[in-house]
């Protein structure tokens, strides 16, 4: 996927997720990853890729995609973050945003692909052997090989559902949920009525920081 194939998917997503937000009695929040947004990311890692590597290597490759099919496919789109050597931190390859449309999931479920509810061991277990699955499998695959190629320590994706975390442990049995305490925490100031309590934040996945 390059800068070229982005009008279209984010078109496509911000039409799909605002129609799918769940309409519960609790105010909803989401962030809405439009094109602006992910293109903010971006310029950021490409001013800092011309900086580290001039005009020999460039930043084309922005995420992947599987299937053709409009309605049945499923995309991510990423950024690179590198950080200075001096620092613990590895250069990282965040994952922005992940789609996966309702028709990787078959007619019975016809709203699972944006499912909002962080993953659980008992939703692991239900999708295992999903198409959905299989190409969240090849989307992480295509963004492990990318972060290898730019000598990337980590692939790091925010608040997966257990569609992601099934994926995760196709090619690692050993993922799992990390639950930040110190760095990159989500956070949201809320004007509005009511307390945080009161508030539901969806997708709050990493094109939200800028």
């Amino acid at each position: 996927m390059t800068a070229a194939d982005l009008p279209y998917l984010c078109e496509a997503d911000e039409y799909a997720l605002l129609s799918q937000i769940p309409k519960a009695q609790k105010t909803t929040v989401a962030l809405v990853p439009d094109l602006a947004t992910l293109a903010w990311h971006h310029a950021r890692e490409e001013i800092v890729a011309a900086e580290l590597f001039s005009s020999n290597r460039k930043p084309e490759i922005k995420g992947a995609i599987v299937g053709s099919e409009s309605g049945k496919q499923a995309w991510c789109v990423w950024t690179r973050v590198w950080t200075n050597p001096s620092e613990e931190d590895h250069n990282t390859l965040h994952i922005l945003r992940l789609v996966v449309e309702d028709g990787l999931f078959g007619e019975e479920s016809s709203s699972a692909g944006y499912d909002f509810s962080p993953a659980t061991e008992t939703g692991v277990a239900g999708v295992q052997g999903s198409e959905a699955v299989a190409a969240v499998t090849a989307l992480f695959a295509a963004a492990r090989k990318e972060a290898s190629e730019w000598d990337m320590g980590v692939v790091e994706f925010w608040n997966p559902n257990s569609v992601a975390l099934a994926a995760a442990r196709r090619l690692d049995a050993g993922a799992k949920v990390h639950e930040r305490e110190k760095a990159s925490i989500s956070s949201l100031r809320w004007y509005g009525e009511g307390s945080g309590d009161d508030v539901e934040w969806v997708c709050n996945e990493k094109y939200g920081w800028c």
